[in-house]
């Protein structure tokens, strides 16, 4: 990644954030950046904020565990292209419907014709 890529990147990042950024190239492989845009506060010097706790654990495990973290991410992926392909099926019936509201954790479930 050249110098003024890295730049641009570190400008648009907000403050009070833990930010991880991957990059892929041509050849499959990735890159993982990671910044941490928090202030250091001295009064609480003694605690870590949970987000650096969770930030250092990714990367301990990104450097340690990449086929655990692979795998995981394989699953994950068969799962949700399961739980699409179960959604196509339900709405195709007159029964149950389940829908994701905009990208959310709200799931609004319709049980179908009442009886």
């Amino acid at each position: 990644m050249a110098v003024d890529e890295v730049e641009l990147e570190k400008a648009s990042l907000l403050p009070e954030r833990w930010y991880i950024i991957m990059r892929s190239d041509d050849e499959n492989n990735f890159y993982l950046s990671a910044y941490d845009t928090t202030e250091d506060t001295e009064e609480f010097s003694e605690y870590f904020e949970t987000g650096e706790v969770i930030l250092n654990g990714i990367l301990e495990l990104v450097e340690n565990d990449l086929e655990r973290i692979g795998a995981a991410g394989l699953a994950r992926i068969a799962f949700r292209e399961e739980q699409e392909r179960m959604m196509e099926y339900v709405e195709e019936e007159e029964g149950p419907s389940i829908e994701h509201l905009s990208d959310s954790n709200i799931v609004k479930v319709t049980f179908g014709k009442k009886q």
